[in-house]
């Protein structure tokens, strides 16, 4: 066994407010951390002009290694991230719902 300690070389994938990916790259030396985070959200059809009784549950978990000074922001990022992409799939359902009823022939 070697008495060298070599660099540990991290790539870490932060998110912006929108959920793109900010690519940072360093070369760190020190403890690295995993972050995972998730968000989650129930939405009742019957709210959106949906059927009575009827709820849909949204779902997203993420998560990423990174040195443990970039802790606070990547755990920020990819809880924004989780949270947006809920939102826009919930979103996405309520539109849905809202759509005029199309006509038959």
């Amino acid at each position: 066994m070697s008495g060298i300690a070599g660099a540990i070389e991290t790539r870490t994938i932060l998110f912006d407010a929108d959920g793109r990916p900010l690519i940072v790259a360093a070369a760190e030396t020190g403890r690295t951390v995993e972050i995972a985070r998730s968000f989650a959200y129930k939405l009742n059809l019957a709210n959106v002009g949906g059927p009575a009784y009827e709820s849909i549950d949204f779902f997203c978990s993420e998560k990423t290694t990174c040195p443990e000074h970039e802790a606070e922001d990547a755990s920020e990022a990819l809880y924004r991230f989780c949270r947006n992409e809920v939102t826009r799939a919930a979103n996405e359902v309520r539109a849905k719902y809202k759509q005029p009823a199309r006509k038959t022939a």
